[in-house]
């Protein structure tokens, strides 16, 4: 049945929640469809040929069949995709909003450009001699690669390298490795400092009761005139610390947008998270 209203138009408990966040997006709506979201000096590659190459792979350890799988067989999860989602919702819970580049972007210069200081390669085990030749160049130039396998084993046409051809330039970290669950916040916390030593800090700490970095919470900024505006929602309802403290390089004037309260500045503020509406800040100079 239905799980947002009863058959006479009340709601149920998730129509209320429902509700609740469109109330609170038509409040900032004005603000967010004019801002633009910029991203941090952090590139992610997502790489169709380690794709097509994990299709490969995964039949040959079994279901050779491939012709009897059908569409809804082919949207099941593998590890290329639970590798991306990881990546990019591991970047969201430190607030960092990354570049996304694809294959051709890469092999066009997109490392050259924007000011990219650390390239992560989700499960990218396939990448051409462009591709490689533009990494090795951008790490010779004192960008950091971060990877969560090894990657280059194969190239654009899935043939087997003799040998990884980025050994040495990318590192695999722990704190990159594929978890398979939540994330601790050791993770986050390991995750935060390898992109600190690579040159893209994240612009905000979200830290749980504990001190510790809180998990299970999305950050996502805007550049509106010349603030910043900072949104938070749980990525799961329920799923998050009720509170959290967003920590900030330096102090800066915290609007409430949703509550449209005094401005305050500050280089730390608390926020009560609702379990489904987010939670959105003006974050400025002045």
């Amino acid at each position: 049945g239905d799980t947002v209203v009863r058959a006479d138009g009340t709601p149920l408990p998730r129509g209320l929640a429902l509700a609740r966040a469109v109330r609170a997006m038509r409040a900032v709506a004005p603000v967010l469809f004019a801002g633009t979201p910029p991203p941090d000096p952090v590139a992610v590659l997502v790489s169709q040929a380690s794709f097509r190459v994990r299709w490969i792979l995964d039949r040959q350890a079994g279901d050779t069949e491939w012709w009897t799988r059908d569409a809804a067989r082919e949207y099941e999860d593998n590890t290329w995709a639970a590798s991306r989602r990881q990546v990019l919702r591991r970047l969201e819970e430190l607030a960092e909003q990354p570049h996304l580049l694809s294959s051709p972007m890469l092999e066009a210069g997109a490392l050259r450009r924007d000011g990219i200081r650390v390239l992560i390669l989700p499960h990218a085990i396939a990448l051409s001699d462009r591709e490689i030749n533009e990494i090795e160049a951008f790490a010779a130039q004192g960008g950091r690669v971060l990877a969560d396998t090894e990657p280059a084993l194969f190239d654009q046409h899935g043939r087997r390298r003799p040998h990884p051809a980025l050994a040495g330039v990318a590192t695999v970290p722990e704190a990159m490795l594929l978890a398979g669950g939540p994330d601790s916040p050791e993770v986050l916390a390991a995750l935060a400092g390898l992109l600190r030593e690579g040159g893209a800090p994240p612009r905000a700490t979200l830290a749980g009761p504990d001190g510790h970095p809180a998990g299970g919470i999305g950050a996502r900024w805007l550049r509106h005139g010349d603030d910043s505006v900072l949104a938070l929602q749980s990525l799961e309802p329920g799923g998050a610390p009720g509170k959290v403290e967003v920590r900030l390089h330096a102090p800066m004037v915290i609007r409430d947008l949703r509550a449209g309260g005094q401005a305050t500045r500050t280089a730390r503020f608390t926020v009560a998270l609702d379990p489904v509406a987010p939670s959105i800040f003006s974050v400025g100079a002045r």
